[in-house]
């Protein structure tokens, strides 16, 4: 993915991922526990870092080429640092491990891990040339 198409993807109005849009709902009579709510606004923030999915309950694509994302019959390609890939087809960065952590604690109050999102054009910025 080249800088250009970069910048075309964050003019593009992408729909950012929420707590509900990868699956994390509170279990029914749980809603207004206040756990429960500072648990999915934790969620809610980490993952508007990322893109949703077009559709509800449909398989996350590549933002940039269109191209199915997933750990075992996806383009979602392993990276040197923990958790990180790219798509396959066209290198758009992806995370496929999720941890969650609550300000000023060290363990992740979450972990979700096997679920590859590509990130939200918003939150990258171009290479520029050196």
């Amino acid at each position: 993915m080249d800088d250009n198409r970069l910048r075309e993807l964050q003019a593009e109005n992408l729909s950012k991922a929420t707590a509900a849009t990868v699956g994390i709902v509170p279990t029914p009579g749980q809603e207004d526990v206040p756990d429960t709510l500072n648990l999915i606004a934790l969620a809610d923030e980490y993952f508007a870092n990322f893109c949703a999915s077009e559709k509800p309950d449909a398989p996350i694509k590549c933002p940039c080429c269109g191209f199915g994302l997933g750990v075992l019959l996806g383009t979602f390609v392993w990276g040197i640092a923990h958790g990180e890939g790219t798509c396959s087809s066209c290198g758009y960065p992806c995370r496929a491990h999720h941890p969650i952590y609550e300000q000023g604690n060290d363990e992740p109050v979450m972990t979700l891990q096997n679920m590859v999102l590509p990130y939200h054009p918003s939150v990258l910025e171009p290479c520029e040339a050196v």
